[in-house]
């Protein structure tokens, strides 16, 4: 990722321009699991704190249950990274998960 650079003059040195690196990062990855009040549900979260474990970028998770109609998913447990649902009814492997969190 490119950071943007904003160069400040100072009133002492004209001839020395600063460097700012002031930005905010938008490449922070929110996970979402739906339906963690079932067994798969469970396993499934177990599997993504395992994979956001070995993966060294912050990563926020949230548990949904499954009264919660945020979501169009049908079959539980569900699998949403970035609003984008990934898998319905399916408990992925850690392995799988780590996989599309680093492609994401």
């Amino acid at each position: 990722m490119k950071y943007p650079y904003f160069p400040i003059i100072s009133p002492y040195y004209p001839h020395i321009s600063l460097v700012s690196l002031s930005y905010e990062r938008s490449d922070d990855i929110e996970l979402e699991i739906v339906g963690v009040d079932c067994s798969n549900g469970r396993k499934l979260k177990k599997m993504a704190y395992k994979a956001v474990d070995e993966i060294n970028q912050e990563i926020f998770i949230t548990e949904i249950k499954k009264d919660n109609k945020k979501y169009p998913i049908t079959n539980f447990p569900g699998l949403i990274i970035n609003g984008k649902i990934i898998s319905e009814g399916k408990v992925l492997t850690s392995r799988e998960i780590k996989k599309i969190l680093l492609s994401s």
